[in-house]
């Protein structure tokens, strides 16, 4: 959500009429604001506020390569981060960079905030990052962008898939 989204009035009621009102429960939706918009809405947490008391949560997007203090994570009300596929993109490298994910984790871990992985590309990723569990990971390692059709099938077929391993276990 952008700035100018996130702070419009009629925010809340846009929410109420697309979602909650067609069945979504509030404890469904996660909110995804930038490192811009935590830096711009820093006065209006407020907003983040009554988006939490409706049982909403808010993740803090592409965290690790904008310019937002660490402050922000402590004083805004947020429930998760999503690590930026630039820092994933060092993971299982040689790079100097690859310890940076973890030690991100490690930080949000101890702010007692979620953690999505965002970019995550190659089964060495996936090896790297599960010592790191629990987190989540999206990325093209487990699929493309989806249309809504797509997605619905997307989700049957893994439900399915678990159904059966489960019977197998």
């Amino acid at each position: 959500i952008s700035p100018r989204e996130f702070c419009d009035p009629g925010l809340l009621d846009q929410i109420r009429e697309h979602l909650l009102d067609r069945g979504i429960k509030p404890s469904q939706i996660v909110l995804e604001i930038t490192e811009r918009t935590m830096i711009e809405i820093a006065a209006a947490q407020d907003i983040i506020e009554r988006i939490t008391a409706m049982g909403m949560d808010i993740y803090a997007d592409d965290f690790g390569v904008g310019y937002c203090g660490l402050a922000y994570l402590n004083e805004l009300d947020i429930h998760g981060i999503k690590i930026s596929q630039q820092l994933t993109a060092a993971v299982a490298t040689d790079s100097p960079k690859a310890s940076l994910v973890p030690r991100v984790i490690e930080m949000a871990r101890g702010l007692d905030l979620d953690v999505v992985v965002e970019g995550v590309e190659t089964e060495q990723q996936r090896e790297a990052l599960r010592p790191l569990e629990p987190i989540m990971a999206q990325g093209w390692l487990f699929s493309r962008e989806l249309s809504a059709a797509d997605l619905a099938r997307f989700s049957e077929d893994r439900r399915l898939r678990r159904r059966e391993d489960l019977k197998d276990s």
